[in-house]
């Protein structure tokens, strides 16, 4: 299976082909870059997915989740170097464990 190096885009000269996740969907919409993360927010648990310290804020000025945005990068690379990425047979579509939960489920001990 091809190796991504990132798991969506983050700048303009990122060679589509190295990217996993495609939201075409958000551009034909014209909903905003980052409408997938917001759908991923309302079934999540409540999080803080935005930055509150200024040292880090400062990084991310036009972003509102972007720890969401990072952690969902880190864990897809680290799922993709211990091969657990599921593919299905035609490899268009593709299912991983992000280890976020819903709001529907029960925090565990």
């Amino acid at each position: 299976m091809r190796k991504y190096k990132d798991f969506r885009l983050e700048y303009r000269e990122q060679d589509p082909r190295d990217l996993f996740c495609d939201f075409p969907f958000v551009m034909q919409s014209g909903a905003s870059w980052e409408y997938p993360y917001e759908k991923l927010t309302e079934i999540a648990q409540p999080e803080n997915w935005g930055f509150t310290r200024e040292e880090f804020k400062w990084r991310y000025p036009q972003q509102t989740y972007p720890i969401l945005m990072n952690y969902l990068n880190y864990t897809f690379l680290r799922l993709q170097d211990l091969n657990l990425i599921e593919y299905t047979d035609d490899s268009t579509k593709a299912c991983l464990n992000t280890a976020l939960v819903t709001r529907n489920e029960e925090r565990g001990i």
